[in-house]
């Protein structure tokens, strides 16, 4: 049978794990602009460029080869615009991020089977784009071997949330690969440039969304999203167009 660890992140924000801010030297700031087409900074080895703009995304190439894609989403209202307790703010992300882990995991029990075994990570507290946001991550293992990982961050900008998302699939896994994802030994090496990518970067404009008249404070609904993405955990893996 699956194994399956779901943080139980309804709680206040204390609940998830503290996690040390990206740190990033004044002479070597990963500060890309995700808005600003070109947009690079070179870092561990790494090379983080802005690709694309509709939707956003940043390709990463390791010694001057494409070693995969940061997507980024932004989702509807939380319905916090009137709070300005980050405490308030912090929990209502994790209960999105646990929400997420539980669609994930039921749309792989129901296509993978038992033997692809599954473990998500607790919510930690990290700076996203010099605001206090939420690293989270998932891992799917097929006789113990690594098949799918996915890397991500959120943070609340009022009044959207905005998620930023890498992901690698194994060829031989039950999941389609990404034409242009990771792989799994390659996200696991660029980790640690990646939260400083989060941390440092410029993100674009929030997107606008037409009111929803359901957003509750504390809601763990997406009412964008109907289903959990066939790739990654939040983030649309669209088709570039030539």
């Amino acid at each position: 049978m699956a194994a399956l660890v779901v943080v139980a992140a309804a709680g206040a924000c204390a609940e998830a794990e503290e996690a040390p801010a990206a740190s990033s030297s004044p002479e070597a700031r990963a500060d890309v602009d995700w808005a600003r087409a070109g947009s690079s900074v070179e870092l561990e080895g790494w090379t983080v460029t802005s690709c694309r703009q509709q939707p956003p995304v940043l390709c990463v190439e390791r010694d001057g080869r494409p070693a995969g894609q940061i997507r980024l989403e932004d989702l509807p209202s939380l319905g916090q615009e009137a709070s300005n307790s980050p405490d308030q703010v912090q929990a209502t992300l994790a209960v999105r991020i646990n929400t997420a882990y539980q669609s994930w995991a039921a749309d792989r029990v129901q296509r993978c089977g038992p033997a692809y075994e599954m473990s998500t990570d607790s919510p930690s507290v990290v700076t996203v784009a010099g605001e206090q946001g939420l690293k989270y991550g998932v891992r799917a293992t097929v006789d113990g071997r690594v098949v799918e990982r996915t890397v991500g961050y959120r943070v609340f900008r009022k009044p959207i949330e905005t998620v930023i998302e890498a992901t690698s699939i194994e060829p031989d896994g039950c999941v389609e690969p990404l034409e242009n994802g990771f792989g799994v030994k390659e996200l696991e090496e660029f980790e640690s440039a990646f939260d400083r990518v989060a941390a440092d970067g410029a993100l674009p404009a929030p997107e606008t969304f037409p009111s929803v008249r359901s957003d509750k404070p504390g809601s763990s609904a997406d009412p964008r999203k109907a289903q959990v993405p066939s790739a990654g955990l939040v983030t649309e893996h669209r088709r570039q167009q030539p």
